[in-house]
């Protein structure tokens, strides 16, 4: 708001500056937030890619873990199918006590 006892041209001038320097001040503040928004969007979006980046390497590393699991499951079902492994047990600790005593005389 103005007061003035100008002439009518001082207060057309003067509305016409005031008018001016909002719309400046406007346009600067639509730059500044339309500069800031896109700054915003370009680090979520690349903090998404790196975190969509860490999840696959982890669901890679997840994957190939889960199927050597499976594998050697199979492998260690196989095995005491195929052997006794009391036997094998009780050999080997036999064998481990005869190096044992060999070591102790």
């Amino acid at each position: 708001d103005y007061s003035g006892n100008g002439t009518m041209l001082y207060r057309n001038a003067f509305a016409i500056a005031y008018q001016y320097g909002f719309t400046d001040g406007d346009y600067v503040i639509s730059t500044e937030i339309d500069s800031l928004n896109v700054e915003r969007e370009l680090s979520c979006r690349d903090e998404v890619v790196r975190s969509l980046d860490v999840k696959l390497r982890q669901d890679d590393t997840f994957n190939f873990y889960r199927s050597r699991q499976a594998e050697t499951t199979t492998t260690i079902a196989e095995m005491r199918q195929c052997a006794d492994l009391t036997k094998l047990f009780e050999d080997f600790e036999d064998d481990v006590q005869a190096v044992n005593g060999t070591f102790d005389s």
